[in-house]
């Protein structure tokens, strides 16, 4: 932010910058990741428990 103001720029160009578009492709796919993690391990957890509980 602090460059689009200081230097002026116009917010595509700035978008457009190597650095900053792989910055938010790993802010995106990061993101991504956390919100999955959650219902996988429940899912997998119901499945071991589930699994357990026929064996006995």
């Amino acid at each position: 932010m602090m460059m689009i103001w200081g230097y002026g720029m116009v917010y595509q160009q700035f978008i457009n910058i190597p650095a900053i578009a792989i910055e938010i492709v790993n802010a995106l796919a990061g993101s991504i990741g956390i919100i999955a993690t959650v219902p996988v391990t429940a899912v997998v957890s119901i499945l071991l428990i589930k699994r357990k509980g026929e064996e006995y």
